[in-house]
């Protein structure tokens, strides 16, 4: 039976008699048998638990019986801050009971001590985390005592994020914030940017109840900074009635322009319509760049009403140059974000189909965009106008009807470094179905027999299989040298691992392109790299099993032992820790340079147990207990 599982009653006692810590030596003298038994490994074994540990155990596990107890015998040792730090504790929890025996322990010790500081300034990490885990009958309690949401920096407003969604709660909150006097106090403008930057969305009748709230609802948006922040906002029914109230309004120098670039960046488009309702057109028209501006935005959105008004209002349809070229055009910004209606509109007022608009519909993935605007007169053949200039078909590789759509409207396939990149875009990425219609139109791979098993294993077992039914994967020519570096077992091994293709692997073990008769001289390197490339600890183990069934050798020999503990230990895991060591890995006390490298190493004390068992077994026991000795001497020093 676990600790946590006795009944409180008997995990009292324990705690009472050893004065609240438990020491494994002491308790197996109970049991003589048991105390022969791990006598040798004991002093490995002792754990000390101070008061405040036991009160953290009692509070994590809901033990309310324990915590009582231990405030009869121990509340009268606190100083504020173990008392601030439990009472935190016991907010997370949630139990009404235990917060208002804490709080009344806390008010004896505030008027009996003398702390510092006004007794409801101890409530306050309390209300944060109580607020975060949205437990309404402990926030009202530390409400009534007095707490305040003060707010040190703008980063203590994330403590919120769990609050917008509890309506209860957060009136209770903004009920309290409107009565607040304590200084750094947050505010009702805070309040509200908060909810209007909530991740989690905010409920609409919280918002509504917070206006209601503020007689000057002007205040809500005292800066700039508090107008922006309705391009944050996710919903945009609570943009519409913010902006209906005035936000922003009176502001000089002060439009909607940033907070839409804010909700298009972040594709908030419902946000961005309903912002640009809101725009002055008329006025917009005056300025020709704020009207070219403007249009931009309202093609990104697919604003089509307001688009026709800026037209008709004599704005270029090609935007702010006006160039064929233009790489930013409306109909560019309407593209890239998916807006088909947009496009067809823009097109029919006389857009030109720029090269990179076609190429923004091709990496959408929209046939409808794509026909659109090779019906316009776009290039099928054209190149981005970005530094990479990428071609039409390449932007096209992954989506076979949009590449057999451009071939059929002309596209023809490139030659030289143009046909190399796509060649390696289409095998690195696992494009099967468009190679063959490659092949079909002159294409050979015959000359990329060297350059292409690397991505090929990139692109996973059916590209592989594909090559090599064409003849790109010779094993001849590929395994031209057992000392080749770019083309060893253990590095063409270290490739699928990194790129996470155990399929790839083991078609490669099958077919004998990797000869694991070459993988027995990097045993400690494979085992490292299997971990380090690995999506987890636990698929690194199935990894290792799969290639031990194909015989490759992970064993550990006396020769490579020190370098296999130096992965071994940087790895930092104890799933690796074991492997190793499975596979005959020596964990040496001379491989030991202070006990704080040991600490350092482990990721737990489970893991620092494994090294101590390591180093015991293969070490003489002398030395092993004079580095535990000095284990605890650091430890009792680093608590100190």
């Amino acid at each position: 039976m676990r600790l946590h599982e006795l009944p409180v009653e008997i995990l009292y006692c324990i705690a009472d008699e050893f004065e609240y810590s438990w020491n494994v030596k002491s308790l197996t003298l109970a049991n003589s048998r048991l105390y022969e038994t791990l006598s040798p490994y004991l002093y490995r074994f002792t754990k000390q638990c101070s008061a405040t540990e036991a009160f953290l155990f009692g509070l994590k596990y809901g033990i309310n019986s324990l915590v009582r107890k231990l405030l009869v015998l121990k509340s009268n040792d606190f100083d504020e801050r173990t008392w601030t730090r439990l009472l935190s504790a016991a907010a997370k929890r949630g139990s009404l009971e235990i917060m208002t025996l804490f709080l009344d322990a806390g008010k004896q010790l505030h008027a009996s001590r003398g702390w510092p500081l006004p007794f409801p300034r101890y409530l306050d990490f309390a209300l944060w985390h109580a607020m975060n885990c949205r437990h309404e009958p402990v926030i009202r309690l530390l409400l009534e005592h007095g707490a305040a949401p003060v707010l040190h920096n703008k980063t203590e407003l994330a403590h919120f994020r769990g609050v917008w969604k509890n309506v209860s709660v957060a009136r209770l909150l903004i009920r309290r914030v409107r009565q607040s006097t304590v200084p750094d106090s947050v505010s009702l403008s805070h309040l509200l940017q908060c909810a209007i930057r909530s991740s989690h969305g905010c409920n609409p009748e919280i918002i509504q109840y917070l206006l209601d709230h503020e007689a000057d609802r002007s205040a809500l948006f005292g800066s700039a900074s508090e107008v922006y922040g309705l391009g944050y906002c996710s919903d945009p029914e609570t943009v519409r009635r913010l902006l209906e109230y005035g936000a922003g309004s009176g502001l000089p120098g002060v439009d909607l322009t940033r907070p839409l670039q804010l909700a298009i960046s972040s594709g908030r488009f419902n946000t961005a319509r309903v912002l640009l309702e809101y725009v002055d057109i008329t006025q917009a028209l005056e300025d020709r760049v704020t009207g070219l501006n403007l249009l931009h935005m309202a093609a990104s959105t697919g604003s089509e009403a307001i688009v026709r008004k800026l037209l008709q209002g004599g704005v270029s349809i090609e935007g702010l140059c006006g160039e064929p070229d233009n790489r930013n055009s409306p109909l560019v910004c309407a593209a890239r974000n998916g807006q088909g209606d947009m496009v067809k509109l823009l097109l029919r007022h006389g857009a030109n189909p720029h090269p990179q608009a076609l190429i923004q519909a091709l990496k959408r993935r929209s046939m409808s965009m794509t026909r659109l605007m090779l019906d316009a007169g776009a290039d099928p053949n054209c190149r981005s106008n970005s530094s990479r200039q990428t071609l039409a078909l390449e932007a096209a590789m992954g989506h076979e009807d949009l590449f057999r759509l451009l071939l059929e409207r002309g596209a023809s396939i490139p030659s030289g470094y143009d046909l190399l990149d796509i060649l390696k875009e289409a095998v690195s990425k696992g494009r099967v179905s468009e190679l063959p219609v490659m092949l079909d139109r002159g294409v050979s791979l015959a000359n990329l027999v060297f350059n292409v098993l690397r991505p090929a294993i990139e692109g996973g077992q059916q590209m592989l299989e594909f090559l090599y039914n064409n003849g790109a994967l010779l094993r001849e020519t590929q395994m031209k040298s057992k000392n080749d570096k770019d083309y060893s077992a253990t590095s063409l091994l270290m490739t699928c691992l990194f790129h996470k293709r155990i399929d790839s692997m083991m078609w490669l073990l099958n077919i004998g392109l990797i000869p694991t008769a070459f993988c027995a001289i990097d045993q400690y390197e494979i085992l490292d790299g299997v971990f380090r490339c690995s999506r987890d600890y636990h698929n690194a183990e199935s990894v290792l099993a799969v290639l031990e069934i194909y015989g490759v050798n992970l064993k550990i020999t006396p020769q490579t032992n020190r370098f296999a503990v130096m992965s071994m230990v940087n790895l930092r895991c104890r799933v690796a820790l074991k492997a190793f060591l499975d596979r005959g890995a020596k964990f040496l006390l001379e491989h030991v340079e202070d006990p704080k490298f040991l600490l350092d190493c482990s990721d737990s004390l489970i893991h620092l147990d494994m090294m101590l068992n390591a180093v015991l077994r293969d070490s003489p026991r002398e030395q092993t207990q004079q580095l535990v000795l000095e284990l605890k001497e650091y430890a009792h020093d680093a608590k100190n």
